[in-house]
């Protein structure tokens, strides 16, 4: 596989890290939260903001939408849980409990999987490129995958991850969630439906603090970004390291094209 890059999305995701905490795409509309205050909808034609969702207090910090485009699913730091938005009013319209520190939110069909840290304590987030603060995102307890039923709108199981598990990502048949964890510098792959721990890929070799993971369209390549190290870890799919590959200074997020031919 070659990837080439793809400069619109580069300067697309520049311009959305400079705005917020993270970002989600649905249609021609990106919802991007700022854990100051709430969502923003972006317009992706014209890069305008067009409406802005007030989540002032809640802490939001990562997004999903569902499948049929009508809800926001949105980790709130302060409410230790995520928020359910109408994607189209931006009205609040249910909360689900997950756990200390929510952080990231992949949806994959009626499920939403939220990481959250339990042992956190308060504190603002590490700039990027930096360690963590010790007060916040604490790695002594290995963070949590919480797995939520979004039409009973509650949660139904938790996945162990590693300390400070930051991206999440499913293989290409849905039954294998792998993560990245960068307090310890580790991948790791779990089976969903039984909630065990498969495999674990050290990345200190190719560089530290794993961020991003993603896998290829035809689900046979994983990238995960190493942000201190300055490079990425191309994975096959049984996830043997095939190799990294240099990039610009503390990769973080990352995302294939359609094709699977660029990130």
């Amino acid at each position: 596989m070659s990837l080439k890059p793809n400069l619109r999305p580069n300067l697309l995701a520049a311009l959305l890290t400079s705005l917020a905490v993270s970002t989600t795409v649905c249609a021609d509309q990106a919802f991007v939260t700022s854990q100051n205050t709430g969502v923003s909808v972006l317009d992706l034609a014209t890069l305008q903001t067009t409406a802005s969702f007030d989540l002032s207090g809640k802490g939001p910090r990562g997004i999903g939408i569902t499948t049929d485009g009508k809800t926001l699913v949105v980790a709130t730091r302060e409410t230790g849980g995520v928020t359910l938005i109408d994607a189209a009013s931006g009205a609040v319209i249910g909360e689900i409990k997950v756990g200390k520190n929510p952080e990231f939110v992949r949806i994959r069909g009626d499920r939403a999987f939220v990481s959250y840290e339990p042992s956190a304590k308060a504190g603002p987030p590490p700039k990027p490129g930096e360690a963590p603060a010790a007060a916040d995102d604490d790695g002594d307890e290995p963070a949590r995958i919480a797995i939520l039923d979004l039409k009973k709108r509650k949660k139904i199981a938790d996945i162990v991850g590693g300390p400070e598990t930051e991206g999440i990502e499913f293989s290409k048949d849905g039954k294998k969630l792998i993560v990245t964890n960068e307090a310890d510098n580790t991948v790791t792959v779990h089976d969903i439906a039984t909630r065990k721990l498969l495999k674990t890929i050290k990345t200190a070799e190719y560089g530290n603090r794993p961020r991003g993971i993603k896998v290829s369209p035809d689900g046979k390549t994983y990238i995960a970004t190493l942000e201190v190290g300055n490079k990425f870890m191309v994975m096959d799919s049984k996830f043997n390291v095939v190799k990294s590959v240099d990039t610009g200074k503390s990769p973080y997020g990352v995302a294939f094209d359609r094709k699977g031919e660029r990130l």
